[in-house]
């Protein structure tokens, strides 16, 4: 039966004279065990003693320094080494060298090991993992080639830390040539270097390979199934992810803390609600506190799906939340219109005296400026004078907000204590701003300053002028603006600029002239450029370019169901009831996405047909 180190160390006290060998026992009983604390004063009874510390002692006391992470204990039991004349001791030297790289000491590592007369296999193995784990992996990848050419065969050490050097630089090619180095020295059953190949080629992208490594296993441990599945989560193979996890439960391996996260991130990419709630719950049964990552996850999938119940009690349940839990809770209130909610959290955060990160404030100002909730909005900005510091990146998306919510008054107000100077972001969200309001004069006014200060314009600029042509309907001055883009300042209008001349055409009436245009631009034509053209279509009653126009939009999204819905109506409103039925079969085919609203387009379609009395539906 096992003796404890207590009882032995009683056993060892009642002798009166110890000898090396009862020290070393007694040393390495402790060191086992992982009591450091009674090692290091041992040792130090063991210097008092007069005896000479041997290879063993070093072993262990250097054992127990890595236990402790003590640094300065460390490096006194490094003193004592070359006092004693083991500084060329092949073992006491990798074990320096060890306790060197896991304390992060590269540099002491690398002098350990370069005063060596004859480094082993361990010793280039400890240098290449110190070099892979410091960030230094091209010169581990050499150090691994020096070992080979010093006619050293690796063992599953070395093999382990040079395939995570190249999993950190994405060298999959030496990984390849590494990887068959293991399977001519048949350590491919090996769990640790199986591990490492896995983690090497997910880390790479290779996760058929990767998946081939895993499957190859004679047996898979936690840390197997773990990478395995985080690699294929990284990668955005999130329903493999899963699968992976509901067979890891199948082998009765209960999972960590670590395979809990990446399946619940999992779940949130793949939108898999109803598991992420079977996770939660199987996580607590399983007795596992929600820590800070583990919350902020949770938190993340039920904001992002839309439960902020659930999302709320996971934050409250928290004993320790910060900044980032917070503004997750935040970001999920802004995605689903709880303005409210979202501005009430902000005030409890500032009630608490957590500092608010400025992506908090702008994210809800971008929110309200979406759903034109100015009340909100102004609370905000209430809240953001009293609390923070209003840089130029919060005015501009102050000036947004009340721009988008139809207050103009307050825009300007906002404006009006900014000194932007030759601050572009600023410029492109005022013309933005007031495009947007419809305001014209307003953007005529910011080009005036913008002169007067000597401001160049950029592409979003360029894009507000041409979105504000458009509202006004000012058509030369659209043509002006888009001319100068390339003659003036050297800028190749993009498809969104050509989209905008093609919807200003068709606003002044120019309709055949914008799908001219469109089949000479040197893009491609999208779908917003033909949706624009048929929504003039409408207007005008053109029945032929919508048709050439609805063709279009079809041979690019044969599912685009509002291109289906806006024909319906211009046929409806020509009176074309059997070219209206034709396209409503075609609809009915196509197999339409449910758009925003919640109507279907063949619901909106019958309304149309109602126009008819005889007009049947089966």
């Amino acid at each position: 039966m096992e003796e404890r180190p207590l009882d032995f160390s009683v056993k060892c006290n009642r002798l009166q004279h110890k000898s090396i060998v009862s020290w070393g026992a007694l040393l390495a009983g402790y060191a086992e065990s992982g009591d450091a604390c009674s090692t290091f004063k041992l040792f130090e009874q063991m210097n008092e003693s007069g005896l000479e510390p041997n290879r063993a002692i070093f072993l262990c006391i250097l054992k127990a320094c890595i236990c402790v992470g003590s640094l300065s204990q460390g490096m006194l039991v490094h003193y004592e080494v070359i006092k004693n004349g083991l500084d060329s001791d092949l073992m006491v030297c990798n074990m320096l060298m060890d306790f060197y790289v896991k304390l992060s000491c590269l540099v002491d590592a690398l002098k350990v090991f370069d005063n060596l007369l004859c480094p082993d296999v361990v010793s280039w193995g400890i240098r290449i993992a110190g070099l892979a784990d410091n960030g230094f992996s091209f010169a581990a990848l050499e150090s691994y080639e020096k070992m080979k050419l010093k006619g050293l065969k690796p063992d599953r050490y070395s093999y382990s830390c040079v395939l995570k050097a190249c999993a950190s630089e994405g060298v999959v090619l030496q990984g390849k040539l590494v990887h068959d180095q293991v399977l001519r020295c048949g350590l491919e059953s090996n769990t640790v270097v199986a591990n490492t190949l896995l983690d090497m080629y997910g880390k790479c992208a290779y996760i058929g390979e990767a998946c081939k490594v895993f499957h190859g296993m004679t047996k898979q441990d936690v840390v197997s199934w773990s990478t395995i599945i985080a690699r294929c989560a990284e990668h955005g193979l999130n329903d493999l992810a899963l699968l992976y996890f509901e067979r890891m439960q199948q082998v009765e391996l209960f999972p960590n803390r670590a395979v809990l996260i990446c399946a619940l991130k999992a779940c949130v990419s793949a939108g898999n609600l109803i598991l992420g709630r079977v996770l939660h719950d199987s996580l607590m049964r399983g007795g596992l506190g929600i820590d800070l990552t583990l919350g902020s996850t949770l938190v993340n999938m039920y904001g992002t799906h839309g439960s902020l119940e659930e999302a709320a009690f996971v934050l409250n349940s928290m004993k320790d939340s910060n900044e980032v839990t917070w503004g997750l809770m935040i970001a999920a209130c802004v995605q689903h219109s709880h303005f409210h909610a979202a501005v009430g959290l902000l005030r409890k955060m500032l009630q608490k005296g957590m500092n608010v990160e400025k992506s908090s404030f702008i994210g809800i100002l971008k929110g309200c400026s979406r759903a034109g909730a100015i009340i909100y909005g102004r609370l905000l900005h209430g809240l953001l004078i009293e609390s923070v510091c209003v840089d130029d990146e919060v005015k501009s998306a102050l000036i947004d907000m009340y721009a988008k919510c139809g207050s103009c008054f307050d825009s300007c107000k906002v404006s009006e204590d900014f000194s932007p100077g030759k601050n572009i972001a600023f410029w492109d969200t005022k013309i933005a701003s007031f495009a947007y309001a419809g305001r014209f004069d307003g953007v005529q006014h910011c080009l005036q300053t913008m002169a007067s200060q000597a401001v160049k314009p950029d592409r979003m600029m360029f894009l507000g002028l041409l979105s504000a042509c458009c509202g006004a309907g000012v058509f030369e001055e659209g043509c002006e603006y888009f001319a100068s883009m390339r003659n003036d300042y050297g800028i190749e209008p993009g498809i969104d600029e050509y989209n905008s001349i093609v919807d200003l055409l068709g606003r002044v009436g120019f309709v055949e002239e914008a799908e001219a245009l469109l089949l000479s631009m040197p893009f491609y034509p999208d779908l917003v450029g033909w949706m624009s053209l048929l929504s003039r279509c409408k207007a005008l009653f053109n029945i032929g370019l919508a048709r050439r126009s609805f063709n279009q939009i079809i041979l690019r999204d044969p599912n685009d169901a509002a291109s289906y819905v806006l024909m319906a109506s211009i046929y409806a409103d020509a009176h074309m009831w059997e070219d209206l039925m034709e396209i409503t079969m075609r609809l009915r085919q196509a197999h339409p996405i449910k758009p925003k609203g919640g109507v279907l387009p063949e619901h909106f379609l019958r309304k149309l047909t109602n126009q008819r009395s005889d007009l049947h539906w089966e």
